[in-house]
């Protein structure tokens, strides 16, 4: 099903099924806002972070009401279809939000998943900051646009022969999420190991 569902939006055009795209307008104007207020403390606190400009330019990540806007691309990587808001050191279900009406699970940045080795991180701001490094020695670096743990089966196509590191956090629950992983991607994966 997904094969027929990716020939008939990349050779046909047809609209891809799930969120019907941002426009990039908002994303771009939020984008340029980040880039002109570098010093602001919400930006300040993401590159302390050690999130790059490059990176920023990368994924054009932006900023508007006071909190880093991450654009989620599609499945496809040819529509921008949430934006994640994001308030560096924040508590809870204050850090991330969803554009209203948005939040489909993805994997985010779906660019990442042309590497044969990928790592698969417990958030946004951490695969982006580990893709700084981690692309330079050939591995890709993801995460899933919901909490430590998730993956649909639907995905897993995108492992089928590569070597997959699993780096969630080291609490309890990010343990318990590394082990669901790698049980999860043994299958499909090359080989899988799962980093403390």
């Amino acid at each position: 099903r997904s094969q027929v569902l990716e020939t008939l939006v990349r050779k046909h055009g047809m609209k891809p099924p799930g969120d019907a795209p941002l426009a990039a307008e908002p994303i771009l104007l939020a984008h340029k806002e980040l880039l002109d207020n570098q010093t602001a403390d919400v930006v300040k606190a993401f590159f302390a972070k050690g999130v790059t400009v490059e990176t920023i330019e990368r994924y054009k990540i932006g900023l508007r009401d006071g909190r880093i806007i991450i654009p989620i691309l599609n499945e496809y990587g040819n529509a921008w279809v949430n934006e994640r808001r994001y308030l560096p050191n924040a508590a809870g279900a204050d850090k991330m939000r969803n554009a209203t009406g948005r939040g489909a699970e993805l994997i985010y940045p779906v660019d990442q998943l042309s590497y044969k080795k990928i790592a698969v991180f417990g958030g946004e701001t951490k695969a982006l900051v580990a893709l700084q490094e981690l692309n330079k020695h050939g591995i890709g670096c993801i995460c899933v646009t919901a909490a430590e743990g998730v993956f649909k089966n639907a995905w897993l196509k995108h492992l089928i022969g590569k070597v997959v590191y699993v780096v969630m956090d080291i609490d309890a629950a990010g343990k318990r999420a590394a082990q669901k992983l790698g049980h999860l991607f043994f299958k499909p994966a090359e080989e899988v190991i799962i980093v403390h």
